[in-house]
């Protein structure tokens, strides 16, 4: 499935904001069940631990024979807390 990268990650290597790859795999998190055989669709319980992502313009170097660069990337939630006055509007 094609990716987006929306955060500057490092940017030395150009895994930055805007680079673009394919999900190559999902590693889950250690907490999380063993998924069904039987269902495509998986509910997770907690984040994955890594997505690997083959981009298609990086300078990180390669692991093992892989002739693509395939990266780890750990996942991100982030919160955020507005607070607006009664009579403000703010468009997010």
């Amino acid at each position: 499935k094609p990716v987006l990268i929306t955060q500057n990650i490092h940017t030395e290597l150009d895994i930055t904001n805007g680079a673009r790859g394919t999900v190559v795999d999902i590693i889950l998190n250690q907490a999380e069940p063993p998924p069904s055989r039987t269902h495509r669709i998986v509910d997770l319980l907690h984040p994955p631990a890594f997505v690997l992502v083959k981009l298609q313009h990086s300078l990180a170097p390669r692991f093992g024979v892989e002739p693509e660069t395939i990266i780890p990337i750990r996942p991100i939630k982030k919160t955020i807390r507005l607070n607006l006055h009664e009579n403000s509007k703010k468009i997010i």
